[in-house]
């Protein structure tokens, strides 16, 4: 007997749960002191499926055991296995089947508490064997102990499974698996599980061909100790059921999937180093099953795994019997659940592909319910064993594509068009993968290739959006060009860049230190913010110093704006159009760190030519250059021209010192109401001179890094300012943007 760790060991899956308020603790002392004169005693466990106690008395040492009503079985068959295999299971001093106690003596052996050599487990699972082999040929002890029905296993996990339907038929089934998962996870599972009944069924045929013996059901070296001849002893059978051998396990080899793959090395070729051992310790529990007269090594190789599989299946399901009202109960119970479910699904995964299931049919089953990840890993599991396929090479490449692993992608289509050169699909798709990998050369041949096999009004406007893409790209390098990006319709009504504009905005903007993006924001929203502006920061349009408004120049000043209406907005600082790119920059959990005004008023003069920042680590001569660690997007509130002036950029400085770029020519962005412009923070420019009559804002909203402060610009007023119900406004997917403000307030 062990003190049972609840996170680590939620194993006792087939007893129903008893009334925890209900302490019988004194009446099972009491009794226990009839047999033994107790000196000590310990609790040890305290669990669902029972109480154990440690007891010193005067001969040693002793285990007290109060057992909840689905378990008062043990009472009889632990005392009766212990008397029929007296060298490997500890004895039962003493029991009560009505009031459920049972008083066993201490093994005097050594606990395993580390995991055990191989030679240890060998020896545990060939003692095993040899107690199931003897445990077939006794009728009296097979009638006594619980049966498992196997033909009612996926019937009761799928009940299990499926949230508000009926309980699996166990006794004491009391709750189902959403007690532990949420209910649209467990939907999920039963979805997954029921579709791949029929092939479950068939995996659970050949265990019909195994005679019945008792099964531990709970088969783990924490469970087993080595006694001073080296014998191994196996205790805690309260949960033994009859079935054929193999139940537990999925216990000892943490699910069945590696069984399955151990049993049946001709069907799916798998590299034998990485199952030498599971190999020779199955192998053991199979001979010596077999050399006690069980089964013969032919049946036992066939159906072992599937026996193996049922016991998963029961061990999952089991739980069904075990509410308890504890946060960290659950979280252990689902953890495990978890596990199994997915060691479940491997199986499955390993029987479409031994047994000529249509792989695809299952991908698409997964992929439909929000497993990609297991359709790609069932996909490629079979293009081990059946490297022509060309149509699985063709999904795996789009699952691939989705996923933005381009190189991958790539690499499936050219591999299934190799086998199948005039798939008009896999053709168009490797030229959208070539595409948004920036590849425009390459993408044209193949989108001609696809328009060559099935003539596409679609793929011409591709094929023309290829060549825009290209022309912009090329552009972008003329020197007195700015880099500059257009949207199509689709993308702007739609609110998301596609992959292959994001693609070109990313290389434009690493390339360049800046970038032109074209009809991005609601006129209609930046007019009205450009109103408030003028009205809620009134006071600013002076030139005078300002307590709380950085001077940034002749007639220039950094005002704080309040993220409050119409400024928070989320198609400003959520833009779709713009904050994919931030986060392709400068990682998904990017913030925004300011959000201010550039303001110039009337009259003021050409700034000095200068960085909003240097770059990190600036004075080390070793440092190469970084990537960007903040990009500010600059949102004009007015239209730009040469009268109210805009900002003047150098592209390609924000990987130059200042001293350095000052021979470089000037791009200057003529942009609009609805334009922005991005600016790598550590790119040299300088803002025009402003010779209208009116002040022209420029919003700043700086994206940068999480680690990333700015302590140089902001040492006289806050970077940003929200308040507290203003922050909660905000949708739950863009509050990380602003998480690093800790406790939203005036800041």
């Amino acid at each position: 007997m062990k003190n049972i760790d609840l996170v680590a060991d939620m194993h006792d899956t087939n007893a129903a749960s008893e009334d925890l308020n209900t302490d019988r603790t004194q009446e099972a002392l009491h009794w226990a002191g009839q047999f033994l004169n107790l000196k000590k005693s310990e609790r040890i466990s305290n669990n669902p499926w029972g109480k154990t106690f440690k007891i010193t008395h005067d001969n040693g040492t002793a285990y007290l055991k109060i057992l909840p009503a689905a378990l008062s079985s043990a009472a009889v068959t632990t005392p009766y296995l212990a008397k029929q295999f007296p060298n490997a299971i500890p004895a039962a001093i003493k029991s009560d089947p009505d009031k459920r106690f049972i008083l066993l003596a201490g093994h005097k052996g050594k606990d395993f508490i580390y995991k055990p050599s191989e030679v240890d487990r060998i020896d545990i699972l060939s003692t095993y064997a040899t107690i199931q082999a003897g445990c077939a040929n006794d009728s009296d002890l097979i009638s006594m102990t619980p049966g498992l029905a196997i033909d009612t296993l996926l019937d009761d996990l799928i009940k299990f499974l499926t949230p508000g339907g009926d309980l699996p038929q166990l006794q004491g089934a009391a709750i189902g698996a959403n007690y532990f998962f949420s209910s649209s996870r467990c939907k999920n599972y039963a979805s997954l599980i029921s579709k791949r009944a029929p092939m479950l069924g068939k995996i659970l045929q050949p265990t019909s061909a195994l005679p019945l013996t008792v099964n531990h059901c709970d088969l783990r070296y924490a469970n087993a100790a080595i006694d001073k001849q080296g014998n191994s002893i196996i205790y805690d059978w309260d949960e033994a059921v009859t079935g054929p051998a193999g139940l537990s396990l999925h216990a000892m080899f943490s699910g069945c999937s590696s069984i399955f793959k151990t049993l049946q090395p001709n069907k799916v070729l798998e590299n034998p180093e990485t199952s030498r051992q599971t190999r020779r310790e199955i192998s053991a529990y199979i001979n010596t099953l077999s050399d006690q007269g069980y089964a013969d090594v032919g049946t036992l190789n066939r159906s072992i795994a599937a026996a193996s599989l049922a016991g998963m299946i029961y061990y999952i399901t089991g739980f069904c019997r075990f509410p308890r009202k504890n946060d960290s109960y659950r979280r252990a119970v689902r953890r495990n659940l978890s596990k199994r479910l997915s060691d479940l699904l491997d199986v499955c995964d390993f029987i479409c592909v031994s047994e000529n299931f249509d792989v695809l049919e299952f991908a698409n089953h997964y992929i439909d319910y929000g497993r990609s990840s297991r359709a790609k890993g069932l996909l490629m599991q079979h293009l081990r064993h059946h490297p022509d396929d060309a149509e699985v090479h063709f999904k795996l490449g789009r699952l691939h594509q989705k996923e933005n692993k381009l190189q991958l992608a790539i690499g499936n289509f050219r591999t299934g068009l190799e086998i199948m050169p005039k798939h008009y699909q896999a053709q168009l798709q490797l030229g959208k993968s070539l595409t948004c990998g920036g590849d425009y050369s390459k993408a044209t041949v193949h989108l001609h290739r696809a328009l060559d096999i099935h003539d596409s009004k679609n793929t011409r406007r591709y094929l023309q959006q290829v060549h825009e893409l290209r022309r912009a790209r090329n552009d972008a390098d003329q020197p007195g060009i700015l880099p500059t990006v257009n949207f199509t319709d689709e993308e702007r009504n739609n609110g998301k860049m596609s992959p292959e504009t994001l693609h070109l905005c990313d290389y434009l903007f690493r390339r360049h230190g800046t970038l032109l993006l074209k009809k991005v924001f609601d006129p209609d929203l930046l007019d009205a913010c450009h109103e408030t502006f003028l009205e809620r920061y009134r006071a600013y349009i002076k030139n005078k110093r300002h307590k709380d408004a950085l001077r940034i120049g002749d007639k220039r000043f950094q005002v704080t704006i309040d993220i409050a209406p119409p400024y928070n907005a989320t198609s400003l600082y959520g833009n779709g159009l713009v904050v994919p790119l931030m986060r392709r920059l400068l990682g998904k959990y990017c913030t925004l760190g300011c959000f201010t005004s550039a303001m110039s008023l009337p009259g003021a003069e050409d700034q000095r030519l200068h960085k909003d920042h240097k770059d990190l680590f600036y004075d080390d001569p070793d440092a190469k250059p970084i990537p960007s660690f903040a990009v500010t997007t600059m949102v004009p509130l007015v239209d730009l021209n040469e009268t109210v002036g805009t900002t003047r950029v150098k592209k390609g400085t924000h990987k130059m010192t200042t001293k350095e770029s000052e021979p470089m020519p000037y791009q200057t962005p003529l942009a609009t109401v609805g334009d922005c412009y991005l600016m790598d923070y550590r790119l040299s420019h300088h803002g025009q001179a402003n010779r209208s009559d009116s002040p022209r804002p420029i919003l700043s909203m700086v994206y940068q890094r999480p680690w990333f402060r700015d302590y140089i610009n902001f040492g006289k007023q806050p970077s940003l300012r929200i308040s507290r119900s203003e922050f909660e406004r905000i949708p739950d997917n863009l509050k990380p943007l602003l998480d690093w403000t800790n406790e939203p307030g005036p800041r």
